[in-house]
């Protein structure tokens, strides 16, 4: 092996490394957003992270082109009509290349029973320390502390009973983290 290849697959390892820990690194970071942030809803006012607080409140992050974020759509829509009535709050945020006509469109189509935010500045986005893929999920308890970060489908059961944990405590969950 010639050491220029052996250069370039060194360089690439630590490239793919790098990228690892770096996503690693942004779901584990406990970034709270700002209580002024403003969710965009489509066919309801905005709402602040302020306005949420004092409940269990699931932020997702998908698209409308994300094959995983639409099947996730039953399942989610399940989740909320079962534990909104207990306190439960859920924001599904479409990601800022989402055209508004194409997500009310979806929303109405699919009988969407949770809020739908747009996130056309990509505002809710940073705000979140940015969202490295759909679907993409943050949980945050009752005091408004990211109990929670979720890249890629989250497994029905897992989620509804970590969101009934925190239903059950009214308290942060650490532990479920």
């Amino acid at each position: 092996m010639s050491n220029r290849s052996a250069t370039r697959k060194t360089v690439t390892a630590l490239l793919v490394v790098s990228f690892t820990i770096a996503v690693i690194w942004t779901l584990q970071r406990p970034v709270i957003p700002s209580e002024t942030l403003e969710f965009s809803l489509i066919d309801q006012p905005a709402r602040s992270l302020a306005d949420l607080q004092g409940q269990p409140l699931l932020v997702h992050f998908w698209s409308t082109t994300c094959g995983p974020c639409l099947q996730e759509i039953p399942h989610l829509k399940t989740l909320y009509r079962d534990l909104a009535p207990e306190g439960f709050e859920m924001v599904a945020v479409a990601v800022p290349t989402d055209r508004p006509d194409h997500v009310a469109r979806l929303r109405r189509a699919q009988s969407l029973n949770y809020p739908v935010a747009l996130d056309i500045s990509g505002t809710v986005n940073r705000a979140f320390s940015g969202v490295p893929g759909t679907p993409y999920f943050v949980l945050i308890d009752s005091r408004g502390q990211i109990v929670k970060r979720h890249l890629g489908p989250w497994p029905e059961t897992d989620l509804r009973n970590r969101i009934k944990a925190l239903l059950a405590t009214g308290e942060s969950a650490d532990a479920l983290a």
